[in-house]
């Protein structure tokens, strides 16, 4: 059982249900999700609204690969 959010992603990339280089960004961005949600140290809020404004295609590109095996 993943241990982690991160560790949900990697292991998809494992098994490939979706791509190595996709996971990676997702497990990273996980690790973003957790630096906000319990808001250890400082947050550049730029920096923040630029991964998220920039980053959608990764989601949207790991919902089309689940999607595709359901």
């Amino acid at each position: 059982m993943p241990q982690s959010y991160a560790e949900v992603f990697r292991r998809l990339g494992e098994r490939g249900i979706i791509g190595q280089e996709l996971a990676g960004r997702l497990a990273a961005a996980a690790g973003m999700r957790n630096l906000v949600a319990h808001r250890y140290g400082a947050l550049d809020w730029h920096r923040i609204h630029e991964l998220a404004a920039t980053r959608l295609d990764d989601l949207l590109a790991s919902c089309g690969a689940l999607a595709q095996r359901a």
